[in-house]
């Protein structure tokens, strides 16, 4: 089923450099041949039926040798006579506050047909990133499923860079079958610039791809989710996090500001406060953001350090705002060596914000001596986030630029890999505008990922159903905002908390929907809650208590896909769910459309107890457990709650 493709020295010839079910005894006699020994890396993974494959080619000549396309797995025989059978390709979109998207389609819609029967005739279409945002267009994963053989093919490419997915078909001339055929490469000059010339016995390892087959899409996914569990960095133990950005201060923190936010924050629960952007010293050109120099003199009489030891004196972990990877040109950090920034033909990568090169030894020690400063100031959580993207890659000696930025990238996990070694009781968060870089190679590196940076409260059970698909739950740091401060009102937030808005506010559905959606995750809260009225507050701080009685539970629960993923930006319901050997967690979210809804559970909880545990209304009568289906009928049209069932 598996091989691989590799083009060598600027050949177009691809159907010749395909090379398939070569026997184990000839391999290195026939690679001698074509100039070069592969050696196939696989390991598979019992706990979760999950391969992983890599490839990994050595120049056996005595010259240089031009490597222009190598894929990580090649497959051909996939769903034989696709076009007369009922085939899907599962695709995940992603977008800036619009992550996890899910599409099916099928071969034909996406240009995948037979053509001829000529051995060397095919269609092919690809889907790839370019950049060092991995998941800003695509999440790097494909599901091909024969709903009419029950039958799902997996593969999920562990690419933090470039990377591309292309399909295609191939037609078995002894057969006369036709097959779909798919490369997994983060390799590839034409899909994205890589090459790299290999010297007399120099090696080169692809990124890895996990891959499988499957009876359904969803099992496919618990396979792929219970290998990243197993094998990755995470937490113990989940908090209850509380950051000060995201529809709340907006990257303009002061003492005035922070200290109302810290003492509601105590009062209802949180664990760990983190202060977002905006908190070291930055002029009107940016001077200092990547020197991370704190700015005393926003924080009052005793400065930083007094509003970090004021947050750990409310019994609050501190955390803090970073973005590692990049600076701006005025910087320090960008003129401490003449290899400090990231360029491309010579000229750096960005704008006034440029990228570091995390080769350069001046910029990972300085890094690391503010991080350390950081760390010995009482810093135990590090929000890193990451919002530009570098483009095809960048500078490196010989190498392309999509080679460099694959070796860049590798450096900088390395530094990241060094900073937790040394200060193991620090968590460090991935955040990329959100989620545009959340693939799994990065994911290893870190505790926990950002979702999304969505800022309409309405749109996140749609993301989060999405990426319930792309990582374990215990990894999603989800997003939770009563209360909310608009980006328009950021500057003026007398405009936004008038008498109207807080009447509008006093039912509680809007904090109960937001409170809702962090039962799925990580509960990350934000906006205003000094601002939230006595019943409101009692929302957000019974959701916290309910959610820390049983953090355990996302530990080792697994999603459930009830119903159809609800498209963003569109009204109707979207259903959560998570369960483990003894129960099932449930969250219903309406947002308008039609009155009820009815939906079937999984059969083995047909006859468990059903209980709301949010927001828990003992005279609440929305929703109904009867012969395994659940009937839900909301009297708001923007509501939502979270229920149990216990075997």
């Amino acid at each position: 089923m598996n091989d691989f493709k590799i083009i060598l020295d600027n050949s177009a010839n691809v159907a010749a450099s395909i090379i398939k079910n070569v026997p184990e005894k000839n391999d290195v006699k026939l690679y001698e041949l074509l100039k070069y020994k592969v050696d196939k890396n696989t390991f598979y993974d019992n706990c979760s039926g999950v391969t992983v494959r890599s490839n990994t080619v050595c120049n056996i000549t005595k010259k240089p040798i031009r490597l222009s396309h190598f894929s990580s797995l090649f497959v051909e025989n996939i769903a034989p006579d696709f076009h007369n059978k009922d085939i899907l390709i599962h695709i995940c979109n992603f977008a800036w506050q619009g992550e996890a998207q899910w599409v099916s389609i099928t071969p034909y819609e996406m240009g995948l047909y037979p053509v001829s029967k000529h051995f060397f005739s095919h269609t092919d279409k690809t889907i790839s990133n370019i950049g060092s945002w991995s998941t800003h267009k695509y999440y790097p994963i494909v599901l091909i499923e024969d709903k009419t053989g029950k039958k799902v093919w997996y593969f999920e490419l562990e690419s933090a860079n470039n990377w591309s997915f292309e399909f295609g078909t191939f037609t078995d001339e002894k057969t006369d079958i036709t097959y779909l055929t798919l490369d997994c490469s983060a390799c590839s000059e034409n899909n994205n610039g890589f090459y790299k010339v290999l010297k007399p016995n120099e090696k080169y390892r692809t990124p890895s791809v996990l891959y499988g087959i499957s009876d359904s899409f969803d099992n496919a996914i618990i396979s792929l989710l219970k290998y990243k569990r197993n094998h990755g960095l995470k937490l113990n133990k989940l908090p209850v996090c509380f950051n000060d950005y995201m529809n709340c201060l907006w990257a303009m923190p002061s003492r005035d500001k922070l200290l109302p936010l810290i003492d509601t924050a105590a009062k209802i629960g949180v664990e760990t406060f983190c202060i977002d952007d905006g908190w070291f010293i930055r002029d009107e050109n940016g001077t200092d953001f990547g020197d991370w120099i704190e700015n005393d003199a926003i924080f009052g009489d005793q400065g930083f350090k007094g509003i970090v030891e004021y947050i750990k004196a409310k019994g609050m972990t501190p955390g803090i705002w970073l973005e590692l990877e990049t600076a701006f040109c005025f910087a320090s950090i960008s003129k401490i060596a003449p290899n400090a920034i990231l360029t491309r033909c010579g000229i750096p990568i960005g704008d006034e914000r440029q990228f570091l090169n995390f080769g350069c030894k001046e910029v990972t020690d300085y890094l690391y001596s503010r991080v350390k400063h950081l760390y010995d100031l009482g810093i135990r959580y590090i929000k890193n986030d990451y919002n530009h993207s570098t483009g095809i890659g960048c500078d490196d000696g010989d190498l392309s630029f999509a080679a460099a930025l694959i070796e860049n990238n590798e450096k900088f996990y390395q530094f990241i890999d060094k900073i937790i070694a040394d200060m193991p009781d620090l968590t460090i968060e991935n955040c990329g505008s959100g989620a545009m870089r959340c693939d799994n190679s990065t994911l290893k590196h870190f505790h926990l990922q950002s979702v999304s940076d969505q800022e309409i409260f309405t749109n996140n059970p749609s993301i989060i159903r999405g990426m319930q698909c792309c990582m374990p739950p215990e990894k999603m740091g989800i997003w939770s905002f009563p209360f909310p401060l608009l980006y328009e009102h950021r500057l003026d937030t007398k405009s936004a908390f008038t008498e109207e808005y807080m009447q509008q506010m006093s039912d509680g559905n809007q904090t109960i929907y937001n409170m809702a959606c962090a039962f799925f995750g990580i509960m990350t809260l934000s906006g205003h809650i000094e601002k939230c009225d006595e019943y409101n507050l009692s929302l957000i701080k019974k959701a916290i208590e309910i959610y820390k009685q049983d953090s355990d539970f996302i530990l080792n629960a697994t999603p459930v896909f009830i119903g159809e993923q609800q498209k963003i930006y569109t009204k109707g319901y979207s259903i959560l769910a998570l369960k483990n050997e003894q129960k099932i967690r449930i969250g219903i979210f309406r947002n308008g459309g039609v009155n009820s809804i009815d939906f079937e559970i999984p059969r083995e909880f047909s006859n468990g107890k059903f209980t709301e545990i949010y927001p828990c209304n003992e005279d609440n009568k929305t929703a109904t457990l009867k012969d395994g289906i659940i009937h839900f009928e909301p009297q708001s049209e923007i509501t939502a709650a979270v229920y149990e069932i216990l075997l």
